[in-house]
């Protein structure tokens, strides 16, 4: 069955703050997710909360990047000079999911096409078309990324794309820096996830969704 959780925090600690999203998920009742969907902000390092992510759910795909202005999940908004972490979980034993992280280079749009390459070797579907594509790199190699991406899974693919926020000397731990295994986080980076969800509601179904109805978890990225 299809699960998804969103957790949030605005703790300045990366380990303290990831802790904290790990204890709002496994209290939504989800545990051993397939994926995690990590935005953060540029001053906590990446690496750290993937560690602490994988510590608890060591075969769990990462899709993480940072974030300029903040996220904001269902419930809150993670959003600080200095803090602002938000996750979206994702348990789905009946789908298939694939992540890759790297730097730019030799460029976005060659990048863009390897990575692809890299998320659906991870989710063992090469060379099939996934349902849904989320992306996020440096900001101004957006359109050359995804016509890289476009390049192998057709432009008939579902994107989502965000750009990071560059880091600067002071926070050099921020950007893409995280698939299966980890990949040193640097000024110029991308990451991309595919995604073959084994929940597709339709829109009929969604514009049947009652107002009472609770909240599905979402994450918004700025």
């Amino acid at each position: 069955m299809f699960q998804a959780a969103s957790a949030h925090s605005n703790l300045p600690d990366a380990p303290q703050a990831a802790a904290a999203c790990i204890a709002q998920l496994e209290a939504a009742g989800l545990d051993g997710p397939h994926l995690v969907i990590v935005h953060a902000n540029s001053a906590l390092p990446l690496e750290d909360i993937g560690q602490a992510l994988r510590a608890r759910w060591p075969a769990v795909r990462l899709h993480a990047a940072t974030s300029c202005l903040g996220a904001m999940t269902d419930a809150a908004l993670a959003m600080g000079p200095d803090s602002g972490l938000a996750m979206l979980a994702i348990r789905d034993p009946g789908g298939e999911y694939g992540v890759a992280a790297g730097d730019l280079e030799p460029g976005a749009e060659a990048t863009g096409a390897r990575l692809a390459q890299q998320a659906l070797q991870d989710a063992g579907r090469a060379g099939e078309i996934p349902a849904l594509v989320l992306v996020a790199t440096t900001p101004g190699e957006e359109e050359a990324f995804l016509g890289g991406v476009q390049s192998v899974v057709g432009a008939s693919t579902h994107p989502s794309s965000g750009a990071r926020r560059p880091t600067t000397a002071s926070a050099a731990t921020g950007g893409c820096s995280m698939a299966r295994a980890p990949v040193p986080a640097r000024r110029w980076s991308a990451c991309c996830s595919r995604a073959w969800p084994s929940a597709r509601p339709s829109k009929a179904a969604t514009h049947r969704r009652s107002r009472a109805a609770p909240s599905p978890a979402r994450l918004a990225v700025a």
